[in-house]
């Protein structure tokens, strides 16, 4: 099978493509691109062995931090209370329920409302700030967990959690995104309705 992928021109020689890139540039003589090669280079080729570890080791790249008159500036958004920098404070916010995705953070931000996150995604995007949302890190995928460079910013919603309305005629019911299964459940139940997602990490 492999062999028959390399002659219709879906696989690279093995080593010859990261070879080619890392000496002399992009491989001219391929109609391929590569991940080592500027933007935009769509890459068809799996990422499996010596290409998957690439993958990785360029994700995960030591980077400078987040400079502290930008954190300050974020900080102030949500008031300091509710910004943690703490290494004890922020540890829960960089692991997983596995224990399988560890992260790095500068910053966990805890907004109450609605406008405090409007103004941290505003300043996020305006300074270029990567933010990653969590919600009750019951995720088993790594989804909710920044990357280990530390330059990513996290906004936890637990605070979030209140239940705006239950409409029984409509069996409809609007929630912040902090709002947990069990709450949502137990709002349903009050107004005579059944909410119907259940999960081990309710």
């Amino acid at each position: 099978r492999r062999r028959l992928a390399r002659r219709q021109g879906r696989l690279a020689p093995r080593g010859r493509l990261f070879r080619a890139a890392t000496r002399r540039g992009h491989p001219r003589s391929r109609r391929r691109t590569c991940i080592l090669c500027p933007p935009p280079c769509p890459d068809p080729t799996p990422l499996t062995g010596r290409r998957r570890g690439l993958v990785s080791r360029a994700i995960n790249a030591p980077s400078s931090p987040l400079p502290l008159p930008l954190l300050d500036r974020f900080a102030k958004i949500v008031g300091e209370a509710h910004a943690l920098r703490d290494a004890e404070a922020i540890a829960p916010f960089l692991i997983e329920p596995r224990a399988r995705f560890h992260g790095a953070t500068p910053l966990v931000l805890r907004p109450g409302s609605v406008a405090e996150v409007a103004a941290i995604l505003a300043l996020a995007n305006e300074t270029r700030t990567a933010i990653v949302p969590q919600s009750g890190n019951t995720g088993v995928v790594g989804g909710q967990i920044p990357s280990s460079r530390g330059d990513e910013i996290v906004v936890s919603l637990a605070r979030l959690n209140r239940v705006r309305s239950v409409d029984a005629e409509s069996n409809a019911m609007i929630v912040d995104a902090g709002v947990i299964l069990a709450d949502a459940q137990s709002a349903a139940d009050r107004a005579g309705r059944l909410f119907p997602l259940s999960l081990a990490s309710e």
